[in-house]
């Protein structure tokens, strides 16, 4: 299983809340969904996305241009 999909990560959490009783731990299907969507993109797009809705066009443009 790869480390970024859905299977893995209930994997990994099925494996923890054995292991951990104690601490369980809960995440919904669309948490972990919202994730792996994340950890897929490129560091450009997650920068994008963390800024400003108002200059994220610059910021594009910005990049589009990079040596």
């Amino acid at each position: 299983m790869h480390a970024n999909t859905p299977n893995y990560v209930y994997a990994m959490l099925r494996k923890w809340n054995m292991t951990n009783p104690e601490l369980p731990v809960r995440i919904t299907p669309n948490q972990i969904a919202q994730r792996v969507k994340a950890a897929r993109m490129t560091s450009e797009q997650r920068f994008i996305k963390g800024t400003a809705p108002e200059l994220r066009g610059i910021v594009r443009h910005e990049l589009a241009g990079k040596p």
